[in-house]
């Protein structure tokens, strides 16, 4: 099958508009302790708070600044203009909702256009935060990138099964699950990953052959190496759904865990009205982050200049003396087949 001219996609935002108890999609319903996280070294992902209710996930990456999704605060979101930021609450380290004294979407944020990049805001705590744990930005040395390398992601949204998509969770707590980037996109300012499937059926592609639900494979006709093999994925392997939007990627480098992406949408391959089957599982009227469908989280990396000047003046000089701790390292983490992330044109449709 040969995908020519442009690709049109679906997407689903990943915020939640009532209370939601917990996580991210992953297929190994069996590693429930690796599904269900109590590990105090995370206690500074959080929940955000509108109105009473948890609306969508967010991260400290200092003792004064967390990130979450633009398309999570009503400032960024026309759907949500009648609702009151709380705050967020650190679940994993108390049940107090700490609310921001400022808040910053990016100036170049415009709703609705999640192929630019730009889904991302920071929060700004003017007293400092709870003694909870941070996840600097990790920014790459020259001549490297995020392409090709494994993380981990977190949230706190819908549950459910790689068959069935996402649905009530039966547990609550923050979740984790584990993913490659396959393709960095949209002028360098998105990463995003495939949810593949177990199944060794594959399809030619134009000049790949591709598993039978890597829907990158299908855009980008490159073939990576299958997640099942790599170690720090496996059976672990993951995507995120509504309620996770604002969480982090995670990469563990140099002795700690810096944040590399920020939960953004879901998307699939819709040649027509539906996801298409394949490369999407169930072939689904929209995403609903089953097998085959596409993850796409704002590269952080591209936003550094951004999230450093979201302080209230004059407060920009003390903050970058407490560390947003963006630094250049080379980086120590596993390389799978690296594609150019180019391909078949796409865009998005609501």
């Amino acid at each position: 099958m040969k995908l020519s001219g442009g690709l049109n996609r679906l997407f689903i935002l990943l915020t939640a508009l009532v209370p939601l108890e917990a996580v991210v999609i992953h297929n190994d319903l069996a590693n429930s302790a690796y599904y269900n996280v109590a590990d105090s070294q995370f206690n500074g992902i959080g929940r955000l708070y509108l109105s009473g209710s948890s609306v969508c996930s967010a991260f400290a990456i200092s003792p004064t600044q967390v990130l979450t999704a633009a398309h999570c605060l009503p400032g960024g979101n026309p759907s949500l203009s009648g609702f009151v930021l709380d705050g967020i609450q650190f679940s994993l380290f108390s049940s107090d909702i700490y609310a921001p004294t400022s808040v910053f979407i990016s100036p170049n944020w415009v709703y609705g256009a999640f192929d630019e990049g730009y889904d991302i805001a920071v929060l700004y705590f003017e007293g400092g935060l709870p003694n909870v744990n941070t996840y600097p930005i990790y920014t790459y040395g020259a001549g490297e990138d995020e392409l090709g390398d494994s993380f981990e992601l977190f949230g706190y949204g819908r549950c459910g099964t790689p068959q069935t998509g996402s649905s009530a969770c039966a547990t609550s707590g923050l979740h984790r699950a584990a993913n490659r980037y396959d393709r960095i996109y949209s002028n360098g300012n998105i990463l995003e990953y495939s949810f593949d499937s177990y199944d060794p059926t594959t399809v030619p592609v134009g000049a790949a052959n591709c598993p039978i639900h890597d829907a990158l494979c299908y855009i980008t006709e490159v073939e990576t190496v299958s997640k099942s093999l790599v170690p720090e994925i496996g059976t672990k392997q993951g995507m995120v759904a509504p309620g996770d939007s604002g969480g982090p990627s995670l990469i563990f480098a140099d002795g700690q865990y810096w944040s590399v992406g920020l939960h953004s949408y879901v998307s699939c391959i819709a040649l027509g009205s539906n996801c298409d089957s394949p490369p999407d599982f169930d072939g689904s009227a929209s995403p609903n982050s089953t097998w085959g469908e596409i993850g796409g989280d704002t590269r952080l990396a591209s936003h550094v200049a951004f999230v450093s000047e979201s302080v209230p003046e004059p407060s920009t000089w003390i903050v970058a003396g407490l560390g947003l701790l963006t630094i250049l390292r080379r980086r120590r983490m596993l390389h799978s087949s690296k594609s150019d992330g180019e391909g078949a044109t796409t865009h998005f449709q609501t």
